[in-house]
């Protein structure tokens, strides 16, 4: 199992790190890795994860349109597999395949 070192924040700096993490605008990724330097309370340690890894944008804005924009690609994909399985997964594949042959040094 994996060693989980306690956090060594003080009970103002991880509601400070709360507070960033759930701004309303944009999370200040200077201070949220500052905060994070004494460790991240197992609460606030998956979102704040995301954000340290780039897999969420700081920007609340922009990372709710891409959600959106996400979602409405998936249903589009799961209406097409769901009309036409076999058609849909052999585009998606074929489609694949030439990216990552195009992607690749020739």
């Amino acid at each position: 199992s994996a060693l989980l070192v306690p956090a060594m924040l003080t009970p103002r700096e991880e509601q400070e790190m709360a507070e960033v993490l759930e701004s309303e605008c944009a999370v200040e990724m200077d201070k949220l890795a500052t905060l994070c330097r004494l460790g991240i309370p197992e609460r606030l340690r998956a979102e704040a994860w995301k954000y340290l890894l780039g897999v969420t944008r700081p920007e609340k804005a922009q990372e709710l349109s891409l959600g959106k924009l996400m979602e409405q690609r998936y249903l589009r994909l799961e209406r097409a597999w769901q009309s036409d399985p076999q058609l849909e997964l052999t585009r998606r594949i074929k489609a694949e395949v030439r990216g990552h042959h195009a992607a690749a040094p020739h």
